[in-house]
């Protein structure tokens, strides 16, 4: 009797574990009382749009598109959006007073300071190389590239070219050209001749070969062993030189040879910016003059 009282304590037992865990279960939410939102996507932003710039011709355009190449290459700024911005900041404005900064020899250390100068001050130049020393120095021509500077030829030997055949003046010309081509694809279209020393056969075969000459409207005579820095700032800084020569629209000269000439340079930009000039490269300079600016041509002021 004692034992069927027992099993009836322990069914009993059981059955009231079950029903209380039957009820517990009962009482949870089959499905969270929450709704949770989908995620918010988060807005993209919209790149502000690349300024225009005020020159629309179609040597500009182009002008624009392979800087912002070069920009990518050469300029540590892989992102074209980004190129493309740097490059807008250095648009031109055609009516500002324009001077053109031309800078002979070869691509060496002085060049490399020089562009330290014109990207610090947003300015352009344009560099006649001489030598050969092309793939060598490509990360240094590469820059000027994408500083927006202008590279010309001024020959590999630096002869006289008054001494020289036409054949030996094409040589001298062409190896910058056929350099500057295959490893930049860049098209030389100028020629600076050592000496400033031409003649008509040097017309001719630069007309032959689409070339500009480019002579200077004003030396700094930074060449002058006798000049020191502080004469080299006076003599750019002169609004009207010996010459009657006035400073808007002038091509002056330079040489890569002395440390004299970094010096001038890094004083003279910003006090001629400040003045209201405004530094181009040779093509900015003669393209947008209304004497035109041919091949076999000589150029020297707007």
């Amino acid at each position: 009797m004692k034992k069927l009282a027992l099993f009836a304590l322990m069914i009993l037992l059981l059955f009231s574990v079950a029903c209380a865990k039957e009820a517990q279960e009962a009482a949870l939410p089959t499905e969270s009382p929450y709704v949770t939102a989908p995620p918010t996507a988060v807005p993209t932003a919209t790149p502000d749009p690349i300024p225009a710039p005020m020159i629309t011709d179609e040597w500009y355009t182009n002008k624009i598109n392979k800087t912002v190449g070069y920009v990518m290459q050469y300029g540590n700024c892989p992102d074209e959006y980004e190129a493309r911005l740097r490059v807008a900041n250095m648009y031109l404005d055609p009516n500002s007073k324009m001077i053109a900064l031309t800078y002979d020899g070869a691509a060496n250390q002085y060049a490399v300071q020089i562009m330290d100068i014109l990207e610090q001050h947003n300015a352009r130049a344009t560099f006649f190389i001489s030598g050969t020393e092309y793939e060598s120095c490509k990360d240094v021509i590469g820059r000027m590239l994408a500083l927006g500077c202008e590279v010309g030829s001024h020959s590999v030997t630096h002869p006289d070219f008054r001494d020289l055949n036409q054949d030996q003046m094409r040589t001298e010309i062409s190896y910058c050209v056929d350099q500057m081509k295959a490893i930049f694809d860049y098209d030389v279209t100028t020629f600076r001749p050592p000496y400033g020393s031409y003649n008509d056969d040097v017309k001719a075969v630069c007309k032959e070969m689409g070339i500009k000459i480019i002579m200077w409207f004003r030396s700094s005579h930074d060449s002058h062993s006798d000049y020191t820095a502080d004469m080299i700032y006076e003599r750019v800084m002169l609004e009207i030189d010996e010459n009657d020569h006035e400073l808007a629209g002038a091509t002056i000269l330079f040489h890569l040879n002395d440390a004299k000439t970094v010096e001038a340079t890094a004083r003279f930009i910003p006090d001629l910016i400040a003045q209201g000039y405004t530094f181009v490269t040779c093509e900015e300079l003669f393209k947008l003059s209304p004497d035109g600016y041919n091949p076999g041509g000589v150029y020297r002021y707007q």
